[in-house]
């Protein structure tokens, strides 16, 4: 290695004798830091679809969930530790993050491809839910208890909740998560998310019209159909069911 070195040095008289390896991040050039970003950022959403929510994938990469969810809305970059940092916990190869990656995963021969990830929507409480104003109304990662990947094509204003009790059964189970969208038109027979405005009171029933008479109805025969009071007011439609199994 000395003589190596010697070479270098006397064939280029003044360069240090020491050599420099680049690193992955000094490899590529200014020109390809933004693109690096986003190859990062798309390796992040691929992972999470991969993990079913942001906060799983942050639990198996000891990373702040608020963290990661800043890097999907575009609001911070991946920098090298993080990158790394999943490299080492999901043992992917060094540069795996920074490199686009394909789907190669087989298919069994008793399957189809699922639709594509269209975009991922915030979770959000029952609360924060009830508080919602208008349709223009954008949820920041810091409002979300955790982000999850939707096959729905939804606007911007769209979120997700996490189905309470038994009143929707059987075709809504308790502890599985609607997407809410309240760009989408409601209208009769639809699932709507509605909410009493002097209260802030949440429900999500089905849109009933007796005649013209609008009421909420449970699916569940075991309820009975509500009345929709004047201070009612619908927040969206229901347009996805994301299950846990």
């Amino acid at each position: 290695m000395a003589s190596m070195t010697a070479t270098i040095a006397t064939c280029y008289p003044g360069v240090n004798s020491m050599l420099h390896v680049p690193s992955l991040s000094e490899l590529l050039s200014n020109g390809d830091a933004m693109e690096n970003k986003e190859i990062r950022r798309r390796n992040l959403l691929r992972l999470a679809g991969e993990y079913g929510t942001l906060k799983a994938l942050a639990e198996a990469t000891k990373t702040d969930p608020a963290h990661l969810s800043q890097i999907k809305n575009q609001t911070r970059d991946m920098g090298d530790d993080v990158a790394r940092r999943f490299e080492r916990r999901l043992r992917k190869p060094v540069g795996w993050m920074d490199l686009p990656q394909v789907q190669t995963k087989e298919i069994p021969d008793n399957t189809a491809p699922g639709p594509d990830i269209r975009g991922h929507v915030p979770v959000i409480s029952w609360t924060k839910a009830g508080k919602w104003g208008e349709v223009q109304d954008l949820f920041q990662p810091g409002d979300a208890e955790d982000w999850i990947a939707t096959t729905a094509a939804v606007s911007k204003s769209a979120f997700a909740l996490r189905v309470r009790g038994d009143s929707m059964e059987p075709k809504i189970p308790d502890g599985s998560i609607v997407i809410i969208d309240p760009a989408a038109q409601y209208g009769h027979g639809k699932i709507v998310l509605a909410k009493r405005t002097t209260d802030q009171e949440v429900t999500l029933k089905q849109l009933w019209y007796d005649g013209a008479i609008p009421k909420l109805r449970p699916l569940n025969e075991r309820y009975a159909i509500l009345d929709m009071p004047e201070d009612t007011r619908i927040i969206g439609v229901a347009v996805r069911l994301e299950l846990d199994l």
